[in-house]
């Protein structure tokens, strides 16, 4: 019984992972050209590349500041309103 359990275990989730897995073969091949891509370009134009990576380089850097402001003030925020319950 343990075994024919098993079995149907097995079966059901090989069908219900099914997509999923081609879905992944998908992305991973997107990658991979991707990654083709990013060589050829890198191959013709370095210097285009690299000017590329330091602009998105300069956008994280942007994002993480405005990520950070965010979390100071909603701390803050939570604080008073942690204060203001207590009164």
């Amino acid at each position: 019984m343990n075994d024919e359990l098993l079995k149907s275990i097995s079966e059901l989730l090989d069908q219900k992972l099914a997509p999923l897995q081609q879905k992944i073969e998908v992305v991973d091949d997107k990658v991979s050209r991707l990654e083709e891509k990013m060589d050829t370009l890198a191959a013709e134009s370095p210097q285009g590349v690299m000017s590329l990576l330091h602009l998105l380089n300069k956008k994280l850097d942007e994002i993480k500041h405005d990520v950070e402001f965010t979390y100071q003030k909603t701390s803050r925020n939570e604080l008073e309103i942690n204060r203001l319950k207590q009164q």
